[in-house]
């Protein structure tokens, strides 16, 4: 049957230290791990503490552009309320040359022709004809100087 093998002190004492020796090791590695891992950590918070500055500066921007956003946007209203303003009132000016320009029109048309025929007879008599081309009795044009109009008989004569 069995085969029992005995060890001796000195093969035993020799298993044990080489046991000894190989935790030794494995603990060694494991504090290696653990310095590194510490070295990881110790890096990790060095970089987040610079990216908390970062983060920092980020946020202050992001509050000052905000800021500018919000003065920009008053400052376009302000702008819009001028011009808006100022098209109330381009357009009241509009209007008023409007009307204006209809009144002239139409009393350009309610207003008077007059034409004036000068005839230079041979006795140095000069005599000037008006005709009036409306059913205006009585009015005042200009016609390189200044006529009067006077109705006289159903036949209007112009007067200097």
């Amino acid at each position: 049957g069995d085969v029992v093998i005995e060890l001796g002190a000195p093969q035993m004492t020799e298993m044990v230290q080489e046991y000894s020796e190989s935790r030794a090791l494995s603990v060694q590695d494991i504090e290696k791990s653990i310095n590194e891992l510490a070295s990881v950590f110790t890096k990790l918070g060095e970089m987040v503490s610079l990216q908390q500055e970062q983060v920092e500066r980020i946020d202050t921007n992001m509050e000052e552009a905000l800021h500018h956003v919000d003065e920009g946007h008053s400052q376009l209203v302000k702008y819009y309320q001028t011009v808006t303003g100022n098209r109330a009132l381009m357009a009241k000016i509009f209007f008023i040359l409007l009307i204006s320009l209809i009144f002239l029109i139409s009393s350009a048309r309610d207003a008077t022709h007059v034409t004036i025929d000068t005839h230079v007879t041979t006795d140095a008599h000069v005599t000037t004809d008006t005709h009036v081309t409306t059913d205006t009795r009585m009015a005042t044009g200009q016609a390189g100087g200044h006529a009067d109009i006077v109705e006289r008989e159903g036949k209007l004569d112009g007067v200097r």
